[in-house]
């Protein structure tokens, strides 16, 4: 995230809610975690078919199929392996490549 950062990117972390998580749950969560997010680039939204931008990466076939960004890649976990969709990414290094930031060795 940060040599994405570095690189001019902006990026903005969209979750789904619910009664366990919502208020910033995982914002404070991913800040725990090093990611550094200022709360004007994270939203809950539960509708992600709205986000508009140059890249969306989500794990939720639902939320790829919806999607209206042409670059949308599917972030392949155990329970989207179903579905035939050929933009998929496995880890973020994969993320950084796409979007032109090299980090550690390709």
């Amino acid at each position: 995230i940060k040599e994405l950062r570095a690189n001019g990117n902006r990026v903005v972390f969209v979750t789904a809610f619910n009664k366990k998580v919502k208020g910033g749950v995982k914002l404070n969560w991913l800040n725990l975690h090093g990611f550094n997010v200022m709360p004007y680039d994270y939203l809950e939204l539960n509708d992600k078919s709205i986000v508009q931008g140059d890249l969306f990466i989500d794990d939720g076939w639902h939320n790829i199929s919806t999607s209206s960004v042409e670059n949308a890649y599917l972030y392949t976990r155990p329970w989207n392996l179903k579905y035939d969709y050929n933009k998929r990414v496995g880890n973020w290094k994969e993320i950084a490549k796409l979007c032109g930031v090299k980090v550690g060795i390709w």
